[in-house]
């Protein structure tokens, strides 16, 4: 299975973007859903008093069904650190933690450079994605780097082209040890409405492509096998440290 990204997905986002919710109205959200939770999970005048206390709490802050539901896309951001144009391993790897989690990438970019990935999603989703994929771009940074090393006598534009399907490979073979996300198309459409309330327009990002020579693929080989020494493990808690593990 090709697991290398569908590029409409990944975004840059403009300096002037949508507006986010205010602090003070995120906090009464968050109150607004506490109470219609305990309204759930109480019984009898308990759950009646907590439902008049959310429903007084949307009235007085002007705030409907809409956006309580879409109160529950939250977001968490990773390192990013190149120009205007992603690498094509940086995109995929990306690509990896958006299946693997269950979220939404877009990349914040200022000026020439991209300097973070946000992603949105359900509960600690955002959270454990962020985690994971500082993670996996400083081990790949890392592997790309010793990789360059190896290779003797060529000039500096061969080893680099090198390295880049070096790094795609690793990528692919990483995403071959794990599955996707389980996740409903309701979701998937509210974390996508959720994006768009916090973010307004966007506009998509540029990919940097390689054009490999048939010599080239040896770093293919290289790559793929130190890809398929990292597993992932969709994490379901709060602590996100188990959900990288290194076989080297």
């Amino acid at each position: 299975m090709n697991h290398f990204p569908k590029l409409g997905r990944l975004k840059m986002i403009n300096e002037n973007a949508g507006r986010r919710l205010g602090v003070d109205k995120q906090k009464v959200m968050d109150k607004v859903r506490k109470c219609l939770a305990l309204s759930k999970s109480a019984t009898g005048n308990e759950a009646a008093v907590a439902l008049r206390q959310a429903q007084a709490l949307m009235a007085k802050h002007g705030l409907t069904d809409e956006h309580v539901e879409l109160s529950q896309v939250v977001s968490a951001t990773a390192k990013a650190g190149w120009g205007i144009s992603a690498p094509q391993y940086m995109v995929s790897l990306v690509n990896l933690v958006e299946r693997v989690f269950g979220v939404i990438a877009v990349f914040q970019g200022w000026g020439s450079r991209t300097h973070a990935i946000e992603y949105f999603g359900i509960g600690c989703q955002p959270e454990i994605a962020a985690y994971v994929s500082d993670v996996l771009r400083r081990q790949l940074r890392q592997d790309r780097e010793q990789y360059m090393k190896t290779l003797k006598r060529l000039k500096r534009a061969n080893k680099s082209r090198m390295a880049d399907l070096y790094a795609e490979s690793w990528v692919y073979a990483a995403a071959e040890t794990v599955g996707s996300f389980t996740q409903s198309n309701e979701t998937r459409a509210l974390i996508r409405r959720g994006m768009k309330q916090n973010l307004g327009s966007l506009d998509k990002a540029a990919v940097r492509a390689r054009e490999y020579q048939d010599r080239d693929y040896r770093a293919a080989h290289a790559g793929m096998r130190d890809g398929r020494n990292v597993r992932l493990h969709q994490a379901t808690g709060f602590d996100a440290r188990p959900s990288l593990t290194s076989m080297a």
